[in-house]
């Protein structure tokens, strides 16, 4: 009996793990050319993409809360003389598996300077049922790919603070 339930229970869990369609990828590309040691991130550009049909209501929403999110994070960051400007793409495109409607999101961060050089890429690849429609869904995935973005800003910081621990504890 043990020996028929093990090989059961694993295609049973193949079965649903390939069944499930909700899933998230990220992609990130960072400091080529290396970006400025102290700078700062600003929204620049927002585009949401639907079913092909541009959305400037949600465009804005999203600008709103990606703002919002990076004015928080980045207080620590004030002496940033330089800033990297955050373009952000969304498309999302619908489609039929069997009788039931999904939804293909990707989210695209570029961090520029002024002269158009590229320092930064994030991506975020999601399938499922979630729709970039509700704000509740925009929050979580546009913080979540903003955070890994900030994630190498928020580690140099780290290090020049211990840095600096270290040169005041010697004195």
């Amino acid at each position: 009996m043990k020996k028929i339930a093990l090989p059961v229970l694993l295609v049973v869990f193949m079965f649903a793990e390939s069944s499930c369609v909700t899933r998230s990828q990220y992609k990130s590309w960072h400091e080529y050319p290396k970006a400025p040691f102290f700078c700062r991130y600003q929204i620049n550009d927002v585009s949401v993409v639907i079913d092909h049909v541009r959305e400037e209501n949600i465009a804005k929403q999203l600008n709103l809360i990606a703002n919002t999110h990076l004015e928080s994070r980045q207080r620590n960051y004030q002496s940033g003389d330089k800033i990297l400007l955050v373009d952000i793409g969304v498309e999302q495109r619908s489609f039929m598996q069997n009788v039931e409607l999904y939804n293909s999101i990707f989210v695209s961060c570029v961090a520029h300077d002024e002269e158009g050089n590229v320092y930064a890429i994030e991506n975020a690849y999601i399938s499922g049922k979630r729709t970039f429609i509700a704000v509740t869904e925009q929050n979580t995935i546009i913080i979540h790919v903003l955070n890994r973005l900030l994630k190498n800003q928020q580690q140099m910081l780290r290090e020049v603070r211990k840095l600096e621990k270290n040169k005041v504890q010697e004195k």
